[in-house]
């Protein structure tokens, strides 16, 4: 049994995939099962792939390319990556980013010696040039699993699977419910892990290099892409709601969803000045429309700017282009 498996899906990624994979077959932890789900991707990345396991004669064993039947997006890879995978922790790392050659080791290590379900590290991202470490939550925090959770909705903490070493048991229970939207999906994944487990640990160090491609979905700006999007990310909202509702019933995270609601209404807002699509930013959520500048947990920044997507001058009053 593989003491981690590392879930890597491959889309699109022929520019990134060889730096990504040599930090993975570079990692000093001995025993990984390496897990690349092809979804179909349409350029080379998978030949680059085999192309850099030629350099690791020790890793070959370890590595299965698998390929889906069709292009089925981020969030069925991420489930079928879990569901096949035979390590005792799970962790995601996606194509475009890399991690430190420690970054497994040190996690697993911290996980098995504490007895932990879950083990955390520092995030950062970069343009390949400059580096930014990401927002990082109060350390005590940790032990407490609502808190946790109201970090995580509330945009104060990172929802990203690839910095979270997850017990595999986690993923695989039956009862685990997977989101089939992609963005965000995320949101829901982390959400429901922490609503199972306080057990809960963190290193305090940058691990994982999150690349922040310019060519990425997320900068597509055409109306049908940003209708799926805000269409999915809506879905994932209420999967989250569903998820806290059953786990946590009394509304204790309320002011939280709120803030997410407000994250899905503001997919419309780089396109809100085309025709049709201030209704669209205005009628989804309306119920929080008069809620926002009560929310203490969504800043000045963006009460300001939902001012001005309201009476309709955004982006102009926030100097936004």
């Amino acid at each position: 049994m593989p003491k981690i498996s590392v879930i890597i899906p491959v889309y699109k990624v022929e520019q990134f995939i060889e730096r990504c994979a040599i930090s993975l077959f570079e990692q000093t932890l001995d025993d990984i099962e390496y897990l690349f789900i092809d979804d179909c991707s349409p350029d080379n990345s998978v030949e680059i792939i085999k192309n850099v396991l030629m350099r690791y004669e020790t890793r070959k064993d370890s590595v299965r390319i698998i390929s889906m039947q069709k292009n089925c997006g981020q969030a069925a890879v991420r489930r079928y990556g879990n569901s096949i995978a035979r390590g005792d922790y799970i962790i995601h790392c996606d194509g475009d980013d890399w991690v430190d050659i420690n970054m497994y080791y040190k996690m697993y290590e911290c996980a098995v010696n504490n007895k932990l379900d879950i083990v955390r590290c520092k995030f950062c991202r970069t343009d390949g040039k400059l580096m930014k470490e990401c927002i990082n939550i109060p350390s005590n925090i940790y032990c407490d699993a609502k808190k946790m959770i109201s970090y995580l909705l509330r945009l104060s903490d990172l929802s990203s699977t690839c910095d979270k070493l997850v017990r595999r048991e986690l993923y695989q229970s039956v009862d685990f419910i997977y989101p089939v939207d992609n963005m965000c999906e995320d949101f829901a994944i982390v959400t429901q892990l922490f609503c199972r487990t306080d057990k809960i640990g963190y290193i305090d160090e940058v691990l994982y290099f999150y690349y922040q491609n310019k060519f990425s979905i997320s900068h597509i700006l055409d109306n049908t892409h940003i209708d799926n999007k805000a269409q999915q990310i809506s879905n994932n909202v209420k999967l989250i709601g569903k998820i806290l509702k059953t786990k946590y019933p009394g509304g204790i995270f309320d002011k939280e969803i709120e803030v997410i609601k407000l994250m899905a209404k503001n997919a419309y807002r780089p396109i809100i000045r085309r025709e049709g699509y201030y209704e669209k930013w205005k009628t989804l959520y309306k119920e929080i429309n008069s809620k926002i500048f009560f929310n203490e947990y969504i800043t000045i920044k963006e009460k300001l700017s939902f001012i001005a997507c309201y009476i309709g001058i955004y982006p102009l009053l926030t100097g936004r282009k």
